[in-house]
């Protein structure tokens, strides 16, 4: 890793303001080093370079990056969401971010990437994912393994699935697919979300 982004990195938590903190992307390089993680996945260490930037950007926009990362990660994109959180749970412990914002910004985002998810499941079903799916790591087999999970467990696998990676960024898009109602996809759904964050 180039020194100049483990600077930016260390320095991240004292940029306190947006226009600091786009000068420091520019100027360190993070730009180069962000298109290189997205699109060269074949680093060793790719996976390590992901987190740290995920959590500079936590410590640098706090909130509204929780919100974001969270809604990506629910999506299907490669967001460590439990070290999210964890890092999270942190800052609030040091005092840099208040608790009920914290979770606030947490629920909103998990929710809201949960029904996204949902939406392109009932509105573009299997089509999306035998065109789209391998670019997010989303094959038909691990999908028609989630819809066969979903339909013997029921409706509580939006709940339950929450708690098993890899399982809960397919349950909604499952639950989508097989045309749950909206009021019934809530209820669960949100339910789990509720409870994963806490």
């Amino acid at each position: 890793m180039p020194a100049s982004a483990m600077t930016s990195i260390t320095t991240a938590g004292t940029i306190t303001s947006p226009k600091a903190a786009l000068w420091l992307w520019r100027e360190t390089g993070l730009q180069s080093i962000l298109r290189s993680w997205l699109f060269d996945t074949h680093h060793a260490d790719g996976s390590r370079l992901v987190e740290q930037h995920l959590l500079a950007w936590v410590t640098s926009y706090g909130y509204f990056a929780i919100f974001g990362l969270l809604v990506m990660g629910i999506v299907g994109l490669p967001v460590p969401d439990e070290t999210l959180l964890t890092f999270t749970g942190y800052l609030v412990y040091r005092g840099n971010l208040y608790l009920p914002f914290a979770a606030a910004a947490a629920i909103c985002g998990s929710a809201s990437g949960m029904t996204i998810s949902y939406a392109l499941g009932r509105i573009f079903g299997l089509r999306l994912v035998h065109r789209y799916g391998r670019y997010i790591h989303l094959t038909p087999e691990r999908l028609v393994r989630a819809h066969a999970w979903f339909e013997r467990v029921g409706h509580w696998a939006l709940t339950a699935g929450y708690f098993i990676p890899g399982v809960r960024h397919l349950t909604a898009y499952a639950a989508g697919m097989s045309e749950v109602a909206p009021h019934q996809f809530a209820l669960f759904a949100y339910m789990g979300t509720i409870l994963w964050v806490s």
